[in-house]
């Protein structure tokens, strides 16, 4: 059996993750501990390399008061 590669990110995402995690004056080891993941999965997202999970990004998106259309 064949693994499939996880798709990549396009990086819009990552970007607004990215933009509300400085806002908070937070660092990417501090959030990753507040919705319960690590500092390289973190890195992943806002470099675009991956898309958090849906159930990541509901946590990102309480945590950092990210208006869900900014995302779409």
């Amino acid at each position: 059996m064949t693994k499939r590669p996880k798709p990549k990110a396009d990086g819009r995402i990552g970007k607004v993750i990215r933009e509300h995690r400085r806002k908070k004056g937070l660092t990417q080891t501090e959030l990753a501990e507040l919705i319960g993941t690590d500092q390289r999965s973190l890195s992943k997202w806002e470099s675009g390399i991956y898309d958090p999970t849906a159930t990541f990004l509901l946590k990102l998106i309480k945590t950092l008061d990210i208006d869900i259309s900014a995302l779409l």
